[in-house]
């Protein structure tokens, strides 16, 4: 397995819609806490926000651990699907735009773990915000991209690929976690 030390080899997609300073606000963050990583933003704003923003503009000049990627769909599964095809580590997050994130925590769950296809990174409890969905585990690439949960964004279920996955890392069969 190859590091994940400080985000190498972990691709972040980030999904946005008409929220350039929220979309910049996580790619800080991310970055922050895993300057190795790859950052993915992936845009649905309307064609007039986008003819107004500097979100594209902006990502460029970080050189090649951002990148930009146009989608015309506003919605964030839809995203995803769209940013599969530029990743390139072993690894892969989803975020949104608006969902605040310590990546702090992140990187203590990924850092700290052995190895494996699933890191579950912010599990939540009684005594902290809960971060639930995509957003609190770490999957491996391959896994995703052979369940290719986001081709059909409007039948897509969330608990359901989670469930699975999770599953999936604890060698349970896809027949008994679907």
């Amino acid at each position: 397995m190859k590091t994940l030390n400080k985000g190498q080899n972990i691709d972040f997609i980030i999904a946005t819609h008409e929220d350039d300073a929220g979309a910049l606000s996580r790619v800080s963050a991310i970055s922050s806490s895993f300057p190795l990583a790859r950052i993915i933003v992936v845009d649905s704003s309307s064609t007039t926000y986008k003819s107004q923003s500097r979100l594209a503009s902006t990502l460029k000049t970080l050189g090649t651990r951002a990148s930009y990627v146009d989608c015309d769909t506003p919605c964030r599964y839809s995203c995803y699907q769209k940013a599969m095809a530029n990743l390139q580590g072993d690894y892969v997050a989803f975020r949104t735009h608006h969902k605040l994130m310590d990546e702090t925590l992140t990187a203590l769950g990924v850092n700290t773990s052995e190895p494996a296809d699933v890191f579950v990174t912010h599990p939540g409890d009684e005594t902290q915000q809960s971060v639930a969905g995509l957003e609190a585990i770490v999957f491996n690439r391959s896994f995703v991209e052979q369940n290719n949960p986001f081709s059909e964004p409007a039948n897509f279920d969330e608990k359901k690929f989670i469930d699975t996955a999770l599953g999936a890392a604890r060698g349970v069969s896809k027949a008994v976690a679907a």
